[in-house]
């Protein structure tokens, strides 16, 4: 760079909205690898497939109050600048662990940085609604996607199975399985109703920001998103169950039953419009909420455009991150990654003391969810003994969409219910780390249930601890890989009993450990 192209740079006069759009141009190219599988997330995935739509919008709001912002009497916040080095250091630890997720709220925690750094927080509040639909637009880290998904899915069955029986059907529930007598329908977890709720929840982010009313109208108008997708997917429930018992199986599956999703989710959009409706009849005193929606900003100032120096601090800014960018992608190209060395459960020993293994199979539908890598299953068995089973999941690398999925969480979906839980100490068995003790009930039937996560020799309990040690070891050891340790047995003579049982087979497992389970 030659000293008079410099100087001709520095002295050029911007407004704040040039700033802000060629920093978001070069924010879009520092962070390219993320927003591509952003992009490929959004057109294969059916619950961010609005994701696109959302980006896009906050763009054109963007543009839209160019004016607005660029007469903007600008003061810039030192805390942007904090802002900034924060997002490239969460944007390296989140590639250096893998964590897609991390990669994305880095480059929304730059978006900020970067409009304080131009304006300040005077320029932040005209900007906050496009920020925010871009943070809609990003996926929700895929534990809270999961648990969404599974209290969705036991409700919407709950409420689907109550509609059934208003229409005078019998019907029997366990879990997330509907049994109506000649067929059982299995709610699973794409039927749980994300698809739509995350949808309606960006569609009442917008009409509550363009809704000319008071704050707590505009949240009750957000909010409603929630119980009408609610609603209108436990009555999809109930229709695909009437629909399979009058016309068939096929209502289940195939074009009706996307097609079914789609009247679903248009109706639920109806029935939105209705309660806004219904909230303007009440707080304006009459209906027409069309009237009452800001569909532009119609914002203005009557200050002249105040033109901010692109001074030596911005281009300042872009180097750095720039130089913070190449350091990063370097450091990740250039890290070594040794193979990791362990035994495939087809080894694994079927007489364990004393006891013979018949092994049992995963269906493609339950792998496809759980993802392993690597899986054993069975019952050991022993005379005059009830059997204990044995469950272990191997992941070589956990990531979004591919981790250690808790028993906690599909004991509900199954129709199991907690009866105790505690943590109870592996060391007295020869092992490092805590388990998780359960008793549990269906029907009548009792089991004793211990499980753990195990992470290259800790056993861990909690699930928040077991990723909190993942993330740690991802960025040091470069390694993510984990498998879930679970084996029950039926109580027939008392707990103490079942328990004693549990106890003796674990500690023999755990000779076999090492060479299965990475170190």
């Amino acid at each position: 760079m030659t000293v008079a192209w410099r100087d001709r740079v520095l002295q050029r006069r911007q407004t704040p909205f040039s700033l802000l759009a060629i920093f978001f141009v070069f924010l879009t190219f520092v962070f390219s690898p993320a927003l591509f599988k952003l992009l490929l997330f959004w057109l294969d995935s059916e619950e961010y497939g609005h994701g696109l739509l959302i980006m896009g919008l906050a763009v054109f709001t963007f543009i839209q109050r160019r004016d607005f912002i660029s007469r903007i009497d600008s003061k810039p916040s030192v805390l942007g600048s904090g802002l900034l080095i924060f997002a490239m250091l969460l944007y390296a630890a989140s590639i250096f662990a893998d964590i897609q997720m991390g990669k994305y709220y880095a480059f929304i925690v730059a978006l900020f940085g970067w409009v304080l750094v131009v304006g300040g927080f005077v320029l932040l509040r005209p900007m906050l609604f496009p920020l925010s639909l871009v943070f809609l637009s990003i996926p929700l880290p895929y534990l809270v996607t999961r648990i969404l998904t599974q209290k969705l899915q036991l409700l919407s069955s709950d409420l689907g199975v109550y509609l059934i029986r208003l229409m005078g059907l019998p019907v029997l529930q366990n879990g997330n399985v509907i049994d109506m007598g000649s067929f059982v329908m299995l709610v699973e977890e794409a039927c749980s109703g994300l698809r739509y709720l995350l949808p309606l929840m960006g569609i009442g982010w917008i009409a509550a920001y363009s809704y000319r009313g008071n704050y707590a109208t505009r949240a009750i108008i957000f909010a409603s998103t929630i119980p009408i997708t609610v609603l209108m997917n436990s009555a999809r429930i109930a229709v695909t169950g009437l629909l399979i018992k009058y016309v068939g199986s096929d209502a289940a599956e195939g074009f009706i039953h996307d097609f079914e999703g789609w009247i679903v989710f248009l109706c639920a959009c109806i029935f939105f419009y209705l309660f806004i409706e219904l909230i303007t009849w009440i707080t304006k005193g009459k209906p027409g909420a069309s009237k009452h929606f800001i569909l532009h900003h119609t914002r203005h100032s009557n200050n002249p455009v105040k033109h901010v120096l692109w001074a030596g601090r911005h281009f300042a800014h872009m180097v750095v991150v720039t130089i913070l960018a190449a350091i990063i992608y370097s450091a990740s190209y250039l890290r070594p990654s040794e193979p990791i060395e362990r035994l495939s459960f087809n080894d694994f020993p079927l007489r364990i003391d004393d006891m013979e293994f018949f092994p049992d199979v995963l269906s493609p539908e339950v792998l496809n969810v759980l993802k392993a890598d690597d899986y054993f299953i069975g019952d050991f068995i022993r005379r005059s003994k009830a059997p204990i089973n044995l469950y272990m999941a191997y992941y070589a690398k956990q990531k979004e969409g591919s981790v250690i999925h808790s028993p906690k969480d599909c004991l509900p979906s199954a129709g199991w219910v907690i009866e105790t839980q505690s943590i109870v100490d592996l060391e007295p068995l020869g092992m490092e780390g805590s388990a998780v003790r359960s008793v549990i009930e269906r029907g009548g039937e009792r089991l004793m249930v211990f499980y753990w996560v195990n992470q290259q020799s800790s056993n861990y309990s909690n699930e928040l601890a077991a990723r909190s040690a993942l993330l740690w070891r991802a960025l040091v050891y470069s390694r993510t890989d984990g498998t879930l340790v679970r084996v029950y047995t039926e109580i027939e003579q008392g707990e103490y009993e079942a328990e004693q049982r549990l106890r003796k087979f674990i500690q023999a497992l755990n000779g076999e450990f090492p060479h299965y389970l990475p170190q």
